[in-house]
């Protein structure tokens, strides 16, 4: 026998790691990732999961950062010899206009969100319903 039939297991390297993790970040679903990589949708989560599940919190985190950097006109590095440095920066209103219209959906942007709590006289202290205000977007 020449050995096992059908494909090689497919083991993603870190480059194709990064790539699913940013496109994740970007939006991109579980499906159109698997047809790029050409495998299996349950194949891209068994060796994935971890990228396709952080990508979009790794992005979100790096976009607030700038904007935070942006807001206090202060970016945080690390120095050569491993300490933690502060350099003023500028950054041009289309990079922050940018960041701002990246952010909107993101569930920093929606902490202002408000809950709209209907407690019953009668079962105050059994019952609770809570439902979900609507978001006014200005």
């Amino acid at each position: 026998m020449a050995g096992k039939p059908g494909r090689p297991c497919w083991m993603p390297s870190d480059s194709d790691r990064e790539k699913i993790q940013m496109m994740a970040a970007l939006g991109s679903q579980e499906e159109k990732i698997s047809k790029i990589f050409k495998v299996a949708e349950k194949t891209l989560r068994k060796h994935c999961r971890e990228e396709l599940a952080t990508g979009e919190a790794v992005a979100n985190s790096a976009v607030g950062r700038f904007l935070y950097d942006a807001a206090t006109g202060k970016e945080t590095y690390v120095k050569e010899d491993g300490t933690i440095g502060i350099r003023h920066i500028g950054a041009s209103s289309a990079t922050v206009t940018a960041a701002i219209f990246w952010m909107k959906p993101a569930p920093i942007g929606k902490s202002c969100s408000s809950m709209a709590v209907t407690v019953p006289k009668a079962a105050s202290h059994r019952l609770v319903r809570i439902r979900q205000a609507p978001l006014v977007v200005r």
